[in-house]
This record gives C-alpha cells, sequence and structure tokens, in this order.
C-alpha cells in the first residue's frame, strides 16, 4: 500500500498533535498539580512543630486545670490571714 502526500501528511499532523497533546498534558496540567503539592508538603511540614508546641501548651492548660483547687485553697488561706483594712482604719 503505497501513502501518498496528503496522506503521509496528515499522518504527520497527527503524531504532532499527539506529542502535542502528551506535552499539554505534563506540563499544563500535571505540572501545576505538582508544584501545588510540594507547596503543601512543605507546609504542612512546617506545621509540625506549630503542632508539637500547641500540644504541650494543651498539656500545660490541662495541669494547671488540676492543680487549680490546690492554688485557689492556698490564695483563700493567705487571704484570710490578710486583716481587713477597713477595721484598722477605724
Amino acid at each position: 500500500m503505497k501513502l501518498g502526500k496528503e496522506e503521509i501528511q496528515k499522518i504527520v499532523l497527527g503524531i504532532l498533535l499527539l506529542f502535542g497533546m502528551v506535552y499539554s498534558y505534563f506540563n499544563l496540567l500535571l505540572g501545576p498539580l505538582v508544584a501545588r503539592q510540594d507547596a503543601y508538603a512543605k507546609s504542612i511540614k512546617g506545621l509540625g512543630p506549630l503542632t508539637i508546641a500547641a500540644k504541650a501548651q494543651i498539656d500545660k492548660t490541662n495541669q494547671m486545670e488540676k492543680e487549680a483547687p490546690t492554688v485557689a485553697m492556698t490564695v483563700h488561706q493567705v487571704n484570710a490571714m490578710i486583716p481587713n483594712t477597713r477595721t484598722l482604719i477605724k
């Protein structure tokens, strides 16, 4: 089967279009997605220390809540030992 000039041009044009579509798919569609994925991965890694610090603050707050009744009792005892200044002035 002998191909004519027009058929060869159509085949070459089809191959060029195929290469163009493959190039466009990888560079125009997948390229930005990969770049965005990398940016998200970096931001997630950057949040790691913040998450650890937040967990430490939560643990510290929970510890303070557990100690609050004891501290409140101590403050109440100290306030009870301080004389009322209004009775001293009269």
